[in-house]
């Protein structure tokens, strides 16, 4: 039932329509009087009536100020005007403030009910529209977060060949990637028997959000996905220019699960992508960071993989030096493919594979380079035994250093220290 306000500075006429007519068959309950502009605006902020029905010419603040100042206030309420006043500017005054209809006294009964059959009609229109869209927008919130992962999965998946249409969206979903920032793609893979198969991807998110706030001094933004069962991705937003690569990403996330817990995310592994520009290009990132992710392996026991591009890339030189320091300087050690691997966060494969295409040889084959370039020197210059030299450069055993010198050199040990080269 809809209620009503009368607002009418004299008592009597007050009276006169609370009781012309039914208005409970109307579908209408009056629910307080007034008798000035002032005091009605007063009962509309108190009781919130659907239908306000008042004169126009009162003492104080008239109807016209009143229906101004509900409008000025943005209270909801239909109104409708009466007045003994045949005055064409107020008829144009309230018909601009949206009022339903304007009555001149004096109103027979049937015109008093055939108006109030009017703004009920009006106001359940209004209802029934509200609640239309009320109902759209509660789809439409059920239906953001669908887009938006929608979106955010094209980015990361696919080449973005209108921008202007991906910018449109990320406006109209309000999220907040800037097209031309800098970027970096993340790929998450997490271990199904430790720990994430209940926490999924709010746990996730959640957890890696904190780090990455505690590794980046700056603004940045991080969007979480998922794209299978224990496999999601994050494009990560730089909020100032990155002037690093995203190996030193790696160093600085690393600090912070080195100084916290050890491990970032407790379970699994964590391959970042190159650091693009624009956002257009984060999937290039990405497919970066799948690929380093797919060349771990098992045994592989890094936490955090960088992509390593191709062999005339700085960082793959850069690892390139990394092993070949290791080599040269640590070839008495017990030193194996897959120990130098984890050193430089590789799979022992794909190290292999770049430090043939960069050396022409493959790990194994340098440390017996090295060892038995070291082990000649030690046979030219030293008076020790072979079998001390053999342990010097990594061998225990020392017929195997024998064959291995052998196989190098085209002589014996014993035969390179006599001059037989």
């Amino acid at each position: 039932m809809l209620t009503v306000l009368v607002v009418e500075d004299e008592k009597i006429i007050r009276e006169g329509i609370r009781d012309c007519i039914d208005w409970q068959s109307l579908g209408l309950r009056i629910v307080g009087e007034a008798d000035d502009g002032l005091s009605a605006l007063r009962e509309i902020k108190r009781l919130h009536p659907d239908i306000l029905f008042t004169d126009v010419v009162m003492p104080g603040m008239d109807g016209i100020e009143l229906l101004r100042t509900i409008r000025s206030d943005q209270l909801d309420v239909k109104v409708v005007f009466f007045s003994a006043h045949k005055n064409i500017e107020y008829i144009k005054t309230a018909m601009k403030y949206d009022a339903v209809d304007y009555l001149l006294k004096p109103f027979s009964n049937d015109e008093l009910v055939s108006v109030m059959k009017k703004v009920v009609a009006e106001r359940s229109n209004q209802q029934k529209k509200e609640k239309h869209i009320r109902e759209l927008e509660k789809r439409l919130d059920s239906s953001v977060p669908v887009l938006k992962e929608k979106l955010l999965r094209d980015i990361i998946l696919n080449e973005i060949t209108d921008v202007a249409i991906m910018s449109r969206e990320i406006q109209n979903l309000g999220l907040s990637l800037d097209p031309d920032a800098q970027y970096a793609a993340l790929a998450i893979s997490t271990d199904s028997s430790r720990g994430y198969h209940d926490g999924g991807l709010s746990f996730l998110s959640g957890k890696l959000a904190n780090v990455l706030r505690l590794a980046l001094a700056f603004k940045h933004y991080a969007h979480f996905l998922q794209l299978a069962e224990y496999e999601y991705a994050c494009i990560l937003q730089f909020g100032e220019v990155w002037t690093a690569d995203h190996i030193e990403l790696k160093e600085r996330l690393l600090s912070v699960g080195h100084k916290s817990e050890g491990d970032i995310l407790g379970c699994g592994r964590i391959a970042i992508g190159s650091v693009v520009n624009g956002l257009s290009n984060t999937h290039i990132s990405y497919q970066q960071a799948r690929k380093a992710l797919e060349q771990a392996t098992p045994e592989h026991g890094a936490n955090v993989i960088p992509y390593i591009q191709g062999a005339d890339h700085p960082v793959t030189r850069r690892i390139i030096r990394e092993t070949i320091y290791t080599i040269e300087t640590r070839y008495m050690e017990n030193l194996t493919l897959h120990g130098i691997a984890e050193e430089v966060e590789l799979s022992a494969n794909y190290l292999c594979s770049l430090f043939k295409k960069s050396t022409g040889k493959t790990v194994k084959e340098y440390i017996t380079q090295i060892r038995m370039e070291k082990a000649g020197v030690m046979l030219q210059q030293s008076h020790d035994k072979v079998y001390e030299i053999a342990a010097k450069v990594g061998y225990s055993d020392a017929n195997y250093f024998g064959k291995l010198f052998k196989k190098t050199f085209g002589v014996s040990p014993f035969m390179y220290r006599n001059g037989a080269r």
